[in-house]
């Protein structure tokens, strides 16, 4: 009878450690994504078209390579066909300062609450979503503010 339960257990444990190495696996790859950006502040609204390549990886860590310079990474998690993306803040924040330095405008940012989840839409396909807030100081104005930043995206597996 305990020989019984244990080869239970074991048969069980199995059945849910496979099921939960599929369900990882269903994000892990490298994905075509596209989309809109946009960044609202003050009132005025910009987008941005996004073409972008990501590597989900099955160690909990991604990385963007589609657009040299601008290159983004983080880690990763899931809650059944849920994905959430947790970009480097740091990197994201030295992105910003870029785009800005490279209109000839110092600025140090700080980013906040950012959420970038996404879902499977259907095999080989997902949809994901980003929100966040971004803080500024532009020092040569001493001058701070603030504005929010979002996307819709749609990613196609490789």
């Amino acid at each position: 009878m305990k020989k019984t339960w244990v080869l239970l257990f074991l048969f069980i444990f199995l059945i849910s450690t496979i099921s939960v190495a599929k369900a990882a696996s269903n994000f892990v790859g490298t994905w075509d994504v596209s989309g809109t950006e946009w960044a609202k502040v003050k009132g005025q609204k910009i987008s941005l078209q996004v073409v972008d390549k990501i590597t989900i990886k099955s160690d909990g860590t991604f990385y963007t390579e589609g657009c040299p310079g601008y290159n983004l990474n983080g880690k990763w998690t899931q809650n059944k066909n849920t994905i959430t993306l947790t970009p480097n803040k740091k990197r994201l924040e030295r992105l910003v300062e870029d785009i800005f330095s490279s209109m000839g405008i110092e600025v140090v940012a700080t980013i906040k609450n950012l959420k970038l989840n996404g879902k499977m839409a259907k095999k080989d396909k997902m949809n994901l979503k980003m929100d966040g807030v971004v803080s500024a100081y532009f020092p040569d104005y001493n001058n701070k503010g603030s504005g929010t930043i979002s996307g819709k995206y749609t990613a196609t597996r490789n």
